[in-house]
């Protein structure tokens, strides 16, 4: 059980990382496209 939990945990962080990632390049593109 202590083990599945570590696991969801460790795919929640990753989900998060990812969304971030992705929130972060979008809004760079969109800074960038804004500049020219």
């Amino acid at each position: 059980m202590t083990t599945m939990r570590i696991t969801l945990m460790k795919r929640i962080m990753d989900l998060q990382s990812m969304s971030t990632q992705l929130i972060f390049y979008w809004l760079t593109k969109k800074s960038l496209l804004a500049q020219r």
